[in-house]
């Protein structure tokens, strides 16, 4: 989404995905011209995209969008998107949105959503939220602060999942320099970074012509497929464990099941559903759980 006044440095970021969608087939889809007024241009531009794709046939359809704003340079281009999408498990059947977070709150610098009906609905919620809710602080971010309310809502938040915010919204340094991390895909620059942002894009773009045949690295020299492996890994782990206690639950009745073995239950979905990119929640939570499920459990016997 890149429309007004020309700017270099905006258009450079977007010249960077080139190499990137070229390799590896990607379509981009830049818009050019404002919708509206507001922060409904991004939900619009990203409902028409959806819409338009769900109307063609399932071979020819894309499956997913990579959602990034023009602050957003390419370093690696080696690196395919679909890395970071769920495994093709019936776990995962469900998932819609994939997203970085920061103290909880919402990047939507760069996110990926899924081409399906659920987006549909989730980007319709989105749009109407300001509307809805009176909490929202009208003068700030207001499309983040729409989608992040979207998303927790219980009819969404099971599609969600947050991942390593290194992994796609890697920011520039506190020094505003990009130090050239090896196998990295791209390097944002934020909007809090207000007029320095220039000079930082600037900056950037000369050590990477500088380093153009370094950083290309293969997928198989970085440490994105292990990082992928164990993070879809421990959340099947973790749901598989929740379902064992749920069921244990039930069978011993939710009257006569011990209160900590709930508050485990509890602890284990938020952990799930808010920070699965947090490894050290995850297991505190695997294990919390485990714990007080084996506390319960009749000796070997009976």
């Amino acid at each position: 989404m890149l429309y007004g006044p020309y700017n270099e440095m905006y258009e450079r970021a977007i010249e960077s995905h080139t190499p990137h969608n070229e390799l590896h087939g990607y379509d981009m889809f830049v818009l050019r011209h404002q919708i509206t007024e507001g922060y409904w241009n991004k939900l619009l531009h990203l409902q028409t995209i959806i819409a338009n794709e769900l109307q063609k046939d399932l071979e020819g359809r894309l499956d997913w969008i990579w959602w990034v704003d023009p602050a957003i340079i390419i370093i690696n281009p080696a690196i395919p998107l679909d890395i970071f999408l769920p495994p093709p498990h019936e776990q995962f059947a469900q998932t819609s949105f994939l997203a970085t977070h920061t103290q909880g709150a919402l990047n939507t610098t760069s996110f990926f959503i899924k081409v399906s009906p659920w987006s549909i609905r989730f980007l319709v919620k989105a749009m109407a939220t300001p509307f809805t809710d009176t909490n929202m602080d009208l003068l700030a971010n207001i499309d983040a602060q729409a989608m992040a309310t979207a998303l927790n809502d219980t009819g969404f938040r099971d599609s969600v999942f947050y991942q390593n915010i290194e992994w796609y919204n890697n920011k520039i340094g506190d020094d505003l320099v990009f130090h050239g991390d090896l196998g990295s895909l791209c390097i944002v620059f934020p909007p809090e970074l207000e007029g320095a942002r220039w000079k930082a894009m600037s900056d950037s773009f000369g050590i990477i012509e500088w380093n153009k045949d370094k950083l290309p690295v293969p997928l198989s020299h970085t440490g994105y497929m292990g990082a992928m492996d164990h993070y879809w890994g421990q959340i099947m782990d973790a749901r598989i464990r929740l379902h064992e206690a749920e069921t244990m639950i039930a069978r011993l009745g939710v009257d006569n099941a011990p209160e900590e073995l709930k508050k485990a239950v509890g602890g284990m979905k938020d952990a799930i559903s808010f920070q699965p990119d947090r490894d050290e929640a995850m297991r505190e939570a695997i294990e919390r759980m485990k714990w007080h499920m084996n506390l319960v459990k009749p000796p070997k016997g009976q």
